[in-house]
């Protein structure tokens, strides 16, 4: 079994994913936390393992007024 480093990217970065896929090299071999829709913006010559979960809306929007 591999070990996997957690790390997360902050909201900017993600955002930029479809002008500049290059910040994906520097997340290889990280466990990268974001929302789905700039999952189809990530480069196509990387092989990629998502997983998807469901939140309630309301843990969602406490977790957001909380940073």
């Amino acid at each position: 079994m591999r070990t996997i480093r957690a790390g997360t990217w902050r909201f900017e970065s993600v955002k930029r994913t479809k002008a500049n896929g290059s910040r994906v090299v520097t997340a290889q071999g990280n466990a990268v936390r974001m929302v789905y829709l700039p999952l189809r913006d990530l480069p196509a010559n990387y092989g990629y393992r998502v997983i998807l979960m469901r939140r309630d809306l309301r843990e969602v929007m406490a977790r957001q007024r909380a940073c």
